[in-house]
């Protein structure tokens, strides 16, 4: 399962954010995408962002769990700005 193309295709952390409650545009995928690739050029991995009724959903697949970490809370910080309009503050459980 670990190697196979519709699996992890070789890759070991799998994770999915999910942001519900209001409609995004496609710019707000378009900004979670890219939070992605401004992380790191040495990471590997893959990601996916799609548009819900009402919010999106982010999927990754990688080799690190700390780059799939930090790309969820870029995501989060970026969507907190987008949702409450007031800057963020991590969660104590992300600690």
């Amino acid at each position: 399962m670990i190697n196979s193309l519709l699996g992890l295709t070789g890759n070991s952390v799998v994770g999915s954010f999910v942001f519900i409650g209001q409609p995004v545009t496609e710019e707000i995928v378009t900004n979670a995408r890219n939070l992605w690739k401004n992380l790191d050029s040495n990471i590997s991995g893959e990601t996916g962002v799609i548009r819900i009724e009402k919010g999106m959903i982010c999927r990754c697949r990688g080799e690190s769990t700390i780059s799939v970490k930090n790309w969820f809370q870029s995501v989060w910080h970026f969507l907190r700005l987008f949702d409450l309009e007031r800057p963020s503050c991590s969660p104590r459980v992300w600690y």
